[in-house]
């Protein structure tokens, strides 16, 4: 009897920790890698450089995508744009959006998605000093 409720809980064990390992999948773990990517201008308010719904290709860049150690639900996005600068992005099933950040006098925001091995990521990118912003459409490849 001893051997049997023995048993039953060794079971019990074992059903609770693979129910909880199936329920933690991280969405992050798709994201991480280094990624080809192309920066494209899709349109620039208030410096009217560029018309709006023209695309022009300005440079291609590697960006890594990284975890930070802590428990957090973010991503790590380092040399973003082609730019030696690192944001931080939210993630939310194959969707992230990145959390807005001031530097070097420019405001960034944005959002991205993941199908496959192919990031799109759409994000803008704010002057302080002149007011005016520039839409990019970033598309990277997963090496």
């Amino acid at each position: 009897m001893k051997k049997g409720i023995s048993m039953l809980v060794a079971l019990l064990a074992l059903l609770f920790v693979s129910c909880s390992t199936k329920d933690s999948v991280d969405n992050r773990d798709q994201f991480t890698g280094i990624y080809n990517a192309t920066n494209s201008i899709y349109s620039q308010d208030s410096l009217h450089i560029y018309s709006q719904n023209t695309l022009q290709l300005l440079n291609k860049y590697i960006l890594t995508i990284t975890i930070p150690s802590d428990d957090s639900k973010e991503i790590i996005l380092s040399n973003f744009a082609g730019d030696p600068i690192t944001l931080d992005a939210v993630v939310s099933g194959s969707n992230f959006t990145i959390v807005q950040d001031t530097i070097s006098g420019n405001i960034y925001s944005g959002t991205g998605t993941i199908s496959k091995s192919t990031l799109s990521i759409n994000f803008w990118i704010k002057s302080i000093q002149n007011d005016g912003y520039t839409n990019y459409i970033d598309s990277a490849v997963k090496n």
